[in-house]
């Protein structure tokens, strides 16, 4: 099963700008207990709604400032899954694609978590989910 939208909480933990043909992308890092993940807010390599790109940027913005950091903010982030193969790039653009992270979402969607319970009920809302899609993988039958 391949997935192509994905939803991921987590807590920020680093960023840094990459270099994607003319523009410059910053990918922010956040760890969901189970691994470390990139996203970035302002794809350059794609066209994307100018008022969505501002208002994201202004949802960490404040978070940062309330905070005076992003480290350690508990983000819920939604978008596309992107990959390093994949990114779309200008043929004739200086890219250097190890400098990307391998896998990293295209934020559509983010909303900064103030409740420190946001990750354990996002785990046992995503098992909920889960278990009602695929109840023989929980021991169920689909009649019970």
């Amino acid at each position: 099963m391949v997935f192509s939208r994905v939803r991921a909480i987590g807590t920020i933990v680093c960023q840094e700008s990459t270099d994607i043909g003319e523009a410059s992308c910053r990918f922010i890092y956040i760890d969901d207990g189970t691994g470390v993940v990139a996203f970035t807010i302002n794809n350059s390599c794609k066209s994307e709604e100018q008022t969505i790109t501002e208002d994201l940027e202004q949802r960490l913005l404040m978070a940062s400032q309330a905070h005076q950091t992003l480290n350690g903010i508990t983000v819920e982030v939604m978008g596309k899954l992107c990959h390093r193969e994949t990114v779309c790039t200008p043929s004739n653009s200086n890219t250097d694609a190890s400098k990307l992270p391998r896998v990293w979402i295209e934020c559509t969607h983010l909303t900064v978590k103030d409740d420190a319970m946001a990750e354990t009920a996002a785990m046992f809302d995503t098992m909920a989910t889960y278990q009602f899609l695929f109840p023989k993988g929980f021991g169920k039958t689909a009649n019970a």
